[in-house]
């Protein structure tokens, strides 16, 4: 089986891995049939990596990012974030980690309609206790960041696309998580409008230094990874590391 943990240099200037999945295996039961959506997948993911996903439709990336998030739990195997298994973790314990040391990104942005943007990119800082005055100030920060500043006031009806996909980034980075997890982030984009998702979440990689995996079909995504793991019928295939 291929090796899915990166180049030996990348190893020695990493501090402590971000993301482990040791042995890990999904299965569920679809009418009477058993399906197999991971199989003893092992990896590595280290702080300030940039690591796509790739693999046809069924291969198993989404289940990969859930489980990665706490979003689901293996049927087999054992699943570190930070450096804590989060098979040991109760539903609050994992929702204060989650909301701690991951950002989220999905190809349906899942906005809140009635919130502004930057209502919508306070709510984990909210959620996580953050004064309101503080919260809202961090998250008209980070909508900068992102390139909407002047949106900040501005509802998900009256964004592009490619706008409400910011915003969505601006709410996975405002809690300054160690590991951002993207899903299909261009899926519901338009091809220029998708390289420039790509390019920023590539920018605040290098910038930010939080880790990135990116589950995707977009072979842009794939051409300039530092980093690449292949799925097929849930398991690792092939893995390559540029640099």
């Amino acid at each position: 089986m291929p090796s899915a943990v990166p180049h030996e240099a990348h190893r020695e200037r990493a501090t402590g891995l971000v993301l482990e999945f040791s042995d890990v295996s999904k299965s569920f039961r679809q009418n009477s049939a058993r399906v197999d959506a991971l199989v003893h997948v092992s990896l590595e993911i280290w702080p300030g990596e940039f690591v796509v996903l790739t693999g046809p439709s069924g291969s198993g990336k989404s289940t990969l990012i859930h489980l990665a998030a706490g979003l689901e739990t293996p049927t087999s195997g054992t699943i570190d974030l930070a450096g804590i298994d989060v098979r040991a973790l109760d539903d609050d314990a994992l929702s204060r980690l989650r909301c701690s040391k991951v950002g989220l990104i999905f190809q349906a942005f899942h906005l809140i309609d009635y919130l502004t943007a930057e209502e919508n990119v306070a709510l984990p800082l909210r959620f996580a206790g953050l004064p309101a005055a503080d919260a809202a100030a961090q998250a008209r920060e980070m909508l900068a960041r992102v390139g909407l500043g002047p949106r900040t006031r501005h509802r998900p009806g009256e964004l592009s696309g490619g706008e409400m996909q910011r915003v969505a980034i601006a709410r996975a980075l405002v809690v300054r998580p160690e590991l951002l997890l993207a899903d299909e982030p261009t899926g519901n984009l338009d091809s220029r409008t998708g390289a420039g998702i790509l390019e920023l979440l590539r920018q605040l990689n290098e910038q930010e230094r939080v880790a990135v995996l990116l589950a995707t079909h977009d072979e842009r995504a794939a051409a300039s990874a530092p980093r690449i793991l292949e799925l097929r019928d849930g398991a690792v295939v092939a893995a390559s590391h540029r640099g």
